[in-house]
């Protein structure tokens, strides 16, 4: 096999899983931060309403 196409298939898999892993990292980062602001809506909206909390 010639060197040059193995070296490009070898670096279009790198950028591929490079690509697909900053993907996922940022989308897990995205939810985690949704979660956490959804956590803190929650909180202020029971804090805000003992109403609701007590019936």
């Amino acid at each position: 096999m010639p060197p040059v196409p193995c070296n490009s298939l070898n670096t279009k898999t790198y950028h591929y899983y490079t690509f697909h892993f900053l993907v996922f990292s940022s989308l897990d980062l995205y939810l985690l931060l949704l979660f956490a602001a959804f956590e803190v809506c929650i909180s202020l909206y029971l804090r805000l309403s003992p109403a609701v909390t007590l019936s």
